[in-house]
């Protein structure tokens, strides 16, 4: 059921994935199959300084545990959304909560997440899908890498014409980014203390 994002929870070991067409987690344990998280879990958003529920999930793809356990997901839709969801103690989701993104992102759709060992944040997406509905579809179209500091300050170290960033992961030491390229087939390393390309791009584009 259009697989698209997995996971493995810091703590049970159980793996976690994301079904993009049917709007839901799934997670496998003792080699069973049990939806956590569907288009009836409610999602809540801050609007005007209170907690409102707001539309149910969205073509989940990308998806990544933090330390504590949460499970933070992100939309491959137009207008995508970052939403935390908490975990119980017995494993079930209650709710989910929208993450406020800043900027200008009402055409981007959302492919790849990560979250650091302090709580950082790695989005990766484009504006492909967004531009490609449009009937007189303009030709330049543009993918980035958004990144929240330790401090949740969001920065977007890269951004790019002609680019669809279709996933994004912390290194080992946190302070470098990998990403992907669905367009060009790249894979690339980001510095995070100075915000900039490091190089490193793969010369093979991958087809």
């Amino acid at each position: 059921n259009s697989p698209d994002g997995i996971a493995v929870h810091p703590e049970t070991g159980e793996i976690y994935i994301s079904e993009e067409d049917r709007a839901r987690i799934i997670k496998l344990k003792n080699g069973q199959v049990a939806a956590v998280i569907d288009n009836v879990t409610p999602v809540y958003q801050m609007r005007n300084g209170k907690s409102v529920r707001t539309e149910q999930l969205r073509n989940p793809e990308g998806i990544a545990f933090a330390p504590n356990g949460d499970l933070y997901v992100v939309e491959d839709t137009p207008g995508g959304r970052l939403i935390r969801f908490v975990f119980n103690t017995e494993g079930s989701c209650r709710e989910g909560e929208v993450i406020h993104v800043p900027g200008a992102w009402q055409n981007y759709a959302w492919e790849g997440v990560d979250v650091g060992k302090n709580g950082e944040i790695l989005m990766a997406g484009s504006d492909v899908e967004s531009l490609s509905r449009q009937a007189d579809c303009p030709s330049l179209f543009s993918g980035a890498i958004l990144y929240r500091d330790v401090e949740g300050v969001w920065w977007v170290p890269y951004q790019r014409v002609f680019s669809s960033f279709s996933n994004v992961r912390f290194s080992k030491s946190g302070k470098q980014a990998v990403y992907t390229c669905e367009i060009s087939g790249e894979i690339g390393l980001l510095d995070l203390e100075t915000r900039q390309p490091m190089g490193g791009n793969s010369s093979v584009v991958a087809t």
